[in-house]
């Protein structure tokens, strides 16, 4: 029953969070990461415990690979807060040019080279967008309100398919797709996010249908955010990567 399950959480992972199969393919990133210093946050099964480092030196024939230590990390106790949560395995996200990776690997200790990890086993990869964007899972439901396109007094109620610090994008049905044109502004789009209210404006950048037999059948229509404050952006980026992190951490 647990292999079935594994799998039915696997099938359900991102489309865009893809394994890496060829495994020099995974060591030429890698071998990217340090050569560009990329920068990398690093998580633990603790959640409240995140680490912003760079790759800085890979040891392919030692399959190991080292990280800067940050000024204000006391090295030497890692290791302990690692013992209190049962597992050495620490959580990366690595910044490249063209991409995301995200990996799992196991730390091995610190020394002149900096924070010490094994190779890791399996490399995800996720294209780079200029907004982290967060694929809204099974389980959880966040909607937004907005203004009808040809009754403004009227309000239509929409679920979001994934949402990111710039836009989001939201499904509609069939029939709607014709209000819902590229270039349309929306006007007074609400919703909430850990219990914050957002209100934007947004305009439609781009429609696609989704596959009858989806669990979100109909037409998913990507809006860009045009007026939203800075804080409430910040505030967006830092909820996407929360729920990224704890969500992927499951496939890694």
């Amino acid at each position: 029953m647990s292999d079935l399950n594994d799998k039915s959480e696997l099938e359900k992972k991102p489309r865009e969070f893809q394994p890496i199969e060829n495994p020099e393919e995974a060591r030429g990133l890698l071998r990217e990461g340090t050569k560009t210093l990329s920068s990398i946050i690093l998580w633990t099964k603790d959640p409240k415990r995140v680490i912003n480092t760079h790759m800085s030196v890979f040891e392919p024939k030692d399959k190991t690979f080292h990280c800067w230590i940050p000024k204000d990390m006391k090295p030497e106790l890692f290791m302990d807060e690692l013992a209190q949560t049962g597992s050495a395995d620490c959580y990366f996200s690595v910044s490249l040019t063209t991409a995301n990776i995200f990996f799992k690997a196991k730390y091995m200790g610190f020394d002149a080279g900096g924070l010490r990890f094994q190779e890791p086993t399996r490399i995800f990869k996720v294209q780079r967008r200029s907004d982290a964007r967060f694929p809204i899972p099974d389980g959880l439901v966040i909607r937004v309100e907005l203004q009808d396109p040809l009754f403004p007094e009227l309000k239509m109620s929409k679920k979001v398919l994934d949402i990111s610090a710039s836009g989001m994008a939201i499904v509609v049905a069939d029939n709607e797709a014709p209000l819902f044109h590229e270039g349309l502004i929306l006007k007074d789009v609400n919703f909430s996010v850990r219990n914050r209210k957002i209100k934007v404006d947004a305009e439609v950048r781009h429609t696609k249908q989704l596959p009858s037999d989806s669990r979100n059948p109909g037409i998913k229509i990507g809006i860009l955010f045009k007026n939203i404050r800075e804080a409430d952006s910040q505030w967006l980026a830092g909820y996407v990567f929360e729920e990224s992190r704890k969500y992927l951490s499951k496939f890694l």
